[in-house]
């Protein structure tokens, strides 16, 4: 039986070479599809098939990352985050604010912004890297390029990988706020899956991987896609709560310039701290007999008002105050020095 493309794998069969209507451009005129092109220089990777594969590793990422209520519940976590490491720093549990989903996404934007825009831009860098590598490998007589250039990406990437396994097992730690142990996993197992993609792009090796399974090749891919996007929440939670530790200790070193709160109380309130000061007001006509002063505002959320005495440090002992926004109270405000 005569085969349509008898040259797609080689040279013709003896029987077949001289015989008619096995011509190539013959039978493809015939098909009406244009003959099979050889890649140039007869080496290098198939710029369909690795465009096959950033599609699907771009698909996985968009199917992870696509659905709204996904990124809205990842917004809502950093904020979390965020304002927890914050308010815990300031002596309160953020869950006693009454904080709003809205309220935490928003808390979100600067803990999610900057260190995405970071991510965009080295991926970015990464595909043109790629990109241009791709082209390298195609032109004549460069076929063995990624041969040579595959151990880079393996060597730094099992160092890095090294360092965040050793820091997540406790054998290493890490005195900084940077997320090295996530951004160390997800760039290393990176880094090692993209040097065994060099790899099997070798012309020594291009045989042996066009024996594996596209559908195990694809499995690896999607497992590699996925690891990397877990590590890179993991990596903006990290940051968020770092966020929120900086900023609990610019509060406390900023406290002067809070506005300075008045609380006038128709009850005592019975408030104590190193800067307040009570002061019983008389009169016939007085609907609020006590005045507190002394104290700094830090947030009003949930129907409550979070206060500071003036001279609040993290380890002097003073206490955080809560206060209901009620009618029994009328609070005042001025700017801070």
């Amino acid at each position: 039986m005569t085969q349509p493309f008898p040259f797609l794998g080689g040279t013709p069969p003896a029987d077949t070479a001289g015989a008619v209507g096995t011509d190539p451009a013959a039978t493809a005129e015939t098909a009406g599809t244009a003959p099979p092109l050889p890649r140039p220089g007869g080496a290098g990777p198939d710029p369909g098939r690795d465009g096959g594969r950033l599609r699907s590793v771009l698909e996985t990422a968009t199917l992870v990352l696509a659905p709204t209520t996904v990124i809205t519940a990842l917004l809502f976590y950093f904020g979390w985050a965020q304002t927890n490491a914050l308010f815990g720093r300031l002596g309160i549990d953020q869950s006693t604010l009454g904080f709003t989903v809205q309220d935490y996404m928003l808390r979100s934007v600067n803990s999610t912004f900057r260190p995405l825009s970071v991510v965009l831009l080295a991926a970015v860098a990464g595909l043109s890297a790629h990109i241009a590598l791709t082209r390298a490998m195609a032109t004549p007589g460069r076929a063995g390029l990624a041969g040579r250039l595959w151990p880079v990406p393996t060597v730094v990437g099992g160092l890095l990988l090294l360092a965040g396994l050793s820091g997540l097992w406790g054998l290493v730690r890490y005195r900084v706020d940077f997320p090295v142990v996530p951004v160390s996993l997800g760039a290393g197992l990176g880094l090692l899956a993209y040097g065994a993609f060099l790899r099997g792009q070798a012309p020594e090796r291009r045989a042996a991987t066009a024996a594996v399974p596209r559908t195990l090749l694809a499995a690896r891919r999607t497992v590699v896609a996925i690891f990397v996007l877990v590590m890179l929440f993991w990596s903006v939670a990290v940051y968020a709560q770092a966020r929120g530790v900086r900023e609990a200790a610019r509060v406390a070193a900023t406290i002067s310039r809070r506005p300075d709160v008045t609380v006038y109380s128709a009850r005592r309130l019975q408030l104590a701290g190193p800067t307040i000061r009570e002061t019983e007001l008389r009169g016939p006509d007085t609907a609020y007999r006590f005045r507190y002063t002394g104290l700094k505002l830090v947030v009003r959320s949930g129907g409550k008002w979070f206060l500071l005495p003036a001279s609040w440090t993290p380890g002097n002992g003073a206490a955080a105050l809560l206060l209901p926004d009620t009618d029994e109270l009328r609070v005042e405000f001025r700017p801070g020095r």
